[in-house]
């Protein structure tokens, strides 16, 4: 490639959005709307993968956790919802999967519950510590938590655009990771292989 198609490329993938993954409980009609919302007020500024959207109650659980795992390889950074009494599982695998890739996590909690002070929140330190950012803010309406997150993703920038140079690597080491799952299922014996 000569070095005037590599700048134009460069400038390319510097005037793209930001990809953000929304993470967060789908289970109920009111977080649906929750997520939606909150999805519709950030793509004014990125592109935002939501799961629900593409979860139908249709589809096996393998098509679901793969388009997931696609979405978390397609994104720049989490963004994800710690309501509750104790975050949702699946939200919390997402957070955690993004981490050990070194994808930047943004935690924020609605919920009055238990709230108490960024760092020592009220659920699960793991997912506290590993958080990049927090939000804790109770009662928060949805346009100033919007408003919050975008402040935040703008604090994390660089860290934000180094891991947007590397989501062909991110995807690459996510196989990997699913590699090796399915080989020590098959090695273990199991029969359901992933």
């Amino acid at each position: 490639m000569d070095s005037k198609q590599e700048v134009a490329n460069n400038q390319g993938r510097e005037n793209e959005k930001l990809h953000i993954y929304l993470a967060g409980p789908i289970f109920t009609t009111a977080e649906r709307d929750f997520n939606l919302k909150l999805a519709t007020l950030l793509r004014g500024k990125y592109e935002v993968w939501l799961p629900q959207e593409d979860e139908q109650e249709l589809k096996e659980p393998r098509e679901i956790f793969e388009k997931d795992v696609e979405g978390i390889a397609w994104a720049d950074l989490i963004v994800a919802c710690m309501d509750g009494p104790d975050p949702d599982s699946g939200t919390s695998w997402e957070c955690g999967c993004a981490f050990g890739l070194g994808m930047p996590v943004i935690v924020f909690r609605t919920d009055s519950r238990l709230a108490e002070a960024p760092g020592n929140g009220p659920y699960n330190l793991m997912l506290t510590q590993s958080a990049t950012a927090e939000i804790t803010q109770p009662h928060i309406r949805i346009e100033d938590l919007a408003q919050k997150i975008c402040e935040k993703i703008d604090s994390l920038e660089g860290h934000a655009k180094l891991s947007k140079s590397l989501r062909a690597a991110r995807r690459n080491q996510l196989e990997s990771f699913l590699t090796a799952c399915r080989l020590s299922i098959e090695f273990r014996g199991f029969s359901k292989v992933l």
